[in-house]
């Protein structure tokens, strides 16, 4: 790369940067108004395209390193537009430097000045500089993605709608999963290169960053999810599959990607991409794979209106981005003669680039004639609501919801014209795996591409091309007619046919694409149906996606029944050559025959309402027909078929239903009207409530922590023999715990004091019995207990267990109030009267268990 020089007034500066290619000039400046858009333009910088003699004078002054050309009118114009600096755009050094010049890349140059300076002022001024031919503005470009959505790679393979996607399994199959001397440069945001879905068909060398004009590459999200599409390692066991990304499990790498980054954080020129598709070159890649385009959203607010829309409409690929494209078209893949490498899959290279997502009826640089333009459709086959569209639109992919890599071993999804571009790059990269190779030619790519496309899959109105087909673009042009199918046989049940042949090839080993098979009760008119008339008889069409020598399978079913068929079979090739048909063979189809139900149920059909009815019926079509299943019964029930079996059930939950005699009916009818139907009949017995056999005596706990287990089949008796419910209802919950497992109660003391308990015991049919009782958790330090203190009327006296008990209530006086033995416990204590007794203090004596307590009590 050649020096540079600076200059203050009259200086220049001269940089050649990377390389592209430009036969003619293109003038734009009608296309840009006075004060260029900021959003849309660099301001202060212009491209000029120089005739050879000036190119010849600014290399010249370069070189010698002096501050002074020939051209006094270059002079002049330095000073009067305040330029600061002059580049050359390209850099044509190493072995393409002949071409590169032949092709004019060497008259581009970059001139930046004062960015206060009107761009019509400027432009003015230097197309008055003899040997300035052309000036254009520098273009500002963006990425083509849309937004994030669903994750699904549907584009490769719609279980959905299965005639929109691009047709690739075939090829994968029986041709090709991809080749590495195959090159596609991602020109777009950096590759992710240490991916773990990727790494394995990253070029080791050869990427290039155009910001810097280095070898380092920062991973983007966009241009990392970009190369996913095109080729993520295949049979990796991880993430994704690229269309031409290999087979990992068989040793066999995809593709190669080179990483083009022509996008930092900020944005991008045109300039710099069209640097980057040069050099691509000379790194091998033939594919240049490009979702970007030019910027005219100005006040980003996602819509096209206004002045923006009048730009966009008028907008054509500007000049030095043109010479790069035709340059890496005509010298891709060739050495600087321009013959074919021996190593290259093809002579030339092939441009794609995305349409654009303003939904807009033009779209800059895409509509350049030479590149192959990319719409985008949705997964039912609408053309996506982002995509621009026109005649000049030459295919479409898969663009909307579209899954692919993330850098850091991520995977997500994006929506755009960027992801649809990425989906033709990795069609053509397959291509190329499989016909590439000396004397194939980038003029042969594209015509396999856009002739094996999909044409009836999108409507020609939608203005977006067809729809890119992996096994059409392989297959067009030269796919050859299959071999004869010669083992047809064919049996029948009842009104279906059920066929069974070898799969066939032609001459290459290549199978057959699919197979058209006829049918008639009229053996005449069978035997005269042709591929021109076969609509005189019945038809139908099997792709079975099976290997030459494989046995195809495939049923025609709906005929009529009890008849005599006569029937043949036709192989085709994907590009519609048809094989002589197979010899007819006659069969009769059978009657149509009810469907079969067997009740698989052998247990009692008596139950009482804690129990639940499940009655499971194997339900089979023994011709094969659709039927549906129906039920009726006459109590509530539920009935459904069993997941992943030929089994229905139908239940009756006891407790939902009145004792009584019920009957359920199973109908099967077929899709012909042919039925059968199974009665079953039921009784719900009469439900028989708990009873009490034994009440539950007061507890007393002496120890917080304390566990003690109700067994309740010792309390209370159900007939049924069900499982009761149990309830719980306390005076308070800080006391005790209670909780049921199945018929046992567990009981804990939680701490001191005394709850008031129920518990509820109730059937299925709601019928209960309660147990009341008291619970006492007390300190067997503290066996006496004296309360209320202070009292106003009754004070009660309590102890341990049940004993008879000395109570003494003596006043401050001496004068004894209250003297009496009871029988006293926790649960029953003494209650004595003190309404007749003067406020004061009192003494209580309590002689209990062998034991005297005394305690004072305050009388109010």
């Amino acid at each position: 790369m050649k020096n540079c020089f600076y200059a203050v007034f009259m200086a220049l500066l001269l940089v050649s940067c990377v390389e592209e290619e430009m036969n003619t000039s293109t003038d734009v400046s009608a296309q840009v108004p006075e004060t260029v858009n900021d959003q849309a333009f660099v301001q202060g910088m212009s491209n000029v395209f120089v005739s050879e003699e000036m190119a010849s004078e600014l290399e010249k002054a370069l070189e010698s390193g002096t501050m002074q050309t020939k051209s006094s009118e270059l002079n002049h114009a330095l000073e009067n537009l305040g330029i600061v600096s002059i580049r050359r755009i390209f850099d044509i050094e190493g072995d393409y430097e002949e071409v590169f010049r032949a092709r004019g890349l060497h008259r581009w140059y970059e001139i930046q000045y004062a960015d206060v300076l009107p761009y019509t002022k400027a432009s003015v001024g230097l197309e008055s500089i003899p040997g300035f031919e052309s000036v254009e503005p520098v273009r500002r470009i963006r990425i083509n993605d849309y937004n994030d959505l669903d994750k699904d790679l549907w584009g490769l393979n719609n279980t959905l709608n299965p005639q929109y996607d691009i047709n690739v399994k075939p090829v994968w199959e029986n041709y090709t999963k991809g080749d590495p001397k195959v090159k596609v440069s991602v020109v777009d945001t950096g590759i992710d290169l240490k991916h773990e879905d990727l790494a394995g068909n990253i070029a080791s060398t050869g990427h290039f960053n155009g910001n810097t004009m280095t070898t380092s590459i920062t991973a983007g999200d966009h241009g990392t999810h970009v190369a996913g599409t095109i080729a993520a390692v295949g049979n990796n066991g991880k993430g994704v599959v690229g269309i031409a990304g290999g087979d990992a499990a068989a040793g066999q790498k995809g593709v190669t990607l080179i990483s083009s980054q022509i996008f930092p954080q900020d944005g991008s020129t045109t300039n710099v991409a069209a640097n980057a598709i040069l050099q691509s070159i000379k790194d091998g890649a033939v594919i240049s794979q490009n979702s970007w385009g030019y910027n005219f959203d100005y006040n980003d607010d996602g819509v096209i209106s206004g002045d923006e829309l009048t730009a966009q409409l008028a907008a054509t690929i500007d000049g030095p981005l043109q010479g790069a494209v035709d340059t890496f078209i005509a010298t891709a893949g060739c050495d600087a003669a321009g013959n074919q490498l021996p190593n290259s899959p093809m002579k030339g290279g092939i441009v794609i680039f995305a349409a654009g997502n303003e939904s807009v009826k033009n779209g800059a640089p895409a509509n350049y004639e030479k590149v192959m333009a990319v719409g985008s459709i949705a997964r039912d086959g609408g053309r996506s609501d982002f995509s621009n569209y026109g005649d000049w639109v030459d295919i479409c992919a898969p663009g909307t919801d579209i899954l692919s890599t993330l850098p850091g071993n991520q995977y997500g999804e994006l929506s755009g014209t960027s992801m649809a571009c990425p989906h033709v790059s990795g069609v053509a990269a397959l291509v190329l795996s499989y016909c590439g190779g000396p004397g194939f030619t980038n003029e042969m790519l594209w015509n396999k591409l856009i002739g094996g496309s999909n044409k009836t899959a999108v409507p020609a109105s939608y203005q977006i091309g067809g729809l890119v087909d992996a096994m059409g673009a392989i297959a067009y042009g030269e796919d050859e007619t299959p071999a004869k199918v010669a083992d047809l046989k064919v049996e029948s049940l009842s009104n279906t046919l059920n066929f069974e042949w070898t799969a066939t090839a032609d001459e290459d080993d290549k199978p057959a694409y699919g197979y058209m098979v006829l049918y008639s009760t009229d053996k005449d008119k069978l035997e005269a149906a042709t591929v021109e008339n076969y609509n005189t008889v019945g038809s139908a069409f099997c792709t079975p996606e099976v290997a030459a020598g494989k046995k195809v399978e495939f049923a025609v079913k709906g005929l009529e029944f009890s008849k005599e068929y006569y029937v043949k079979v036709l192989a085709y090739s994907y590009g519609l050559n048809y094989a002589e048909a197979s010899d007819v063979v006659t069969v009769s189809t059978g009657k149509n025959n009810a469907p079969v139900i067997k009740n698989l149920y052998t247990g009692k059909y008596e139950f009482k309402p804690s129990e639940t009815l499940e009655v499971r019926f194997k339900i089979t079509e023994p011709d094969g027909h659709a039927f549906e299943v129906t039920a009726d019964a006459t109590s509530a029930f539920a009935f459904a078929a069993v997941a992943g079996t030929d089994e229905y059930k139908l239940t009756v939950v006891g407790k939902n239903v009145q004792p009584g005699n019920y009957s359920a009916t199973v109908k099967a009818k077929d899709e012909y009207g042919m039925t059968a139907s199974v009665k079953v009949n039921y009784t719900v017995l009469d439900n028989r409530p708990p009873v009490i056999v034994n009440e539950i005596e007061d507890m007393l706990f002496t120890t917080r922590g304390e566990e003690l287990i109700l067994e309740m089949d010792d309390y209370v008796f159900d007939a049924d023999e069900e499982q009761l419910d149990y309830e719980f209802n306390l005076s308070t919950d800080k006391v005790v715990h209670f909780v049921a497992r199945k018929n046992s109660i567990y009981v804990t003391a939680l701490t001191y004091g005394t709850a008031d308990v129920e518990i509820v015991a109730s059937d299925v049919k709601g019928k209960e019995v309660v147990f009341s009782f008291k619970v006492l958790v007390k300190n067997p330090a503290e066996p006496v207990s004296v309360y209320p203190n202070p009292v106003v009327d009754f004070v009660n006296v309590s102890t341990m267990d049940m004993a008879d008990t000395d109570i003494t209530i003596t006043s401050s006086t001496g004068k004894v109030v209250y003297d009496a033995t009871e029988k006293v416990s926790g649960f029953e204590p003494a209650r004595i009267d003190m309404t007749g007794c003067a406020p004061g203090v009192y003494s209580v004596a309590v002689s209990y268990g062998g034991n005297e307590y005394t305690q004072t009590l305050v009388k109010l």
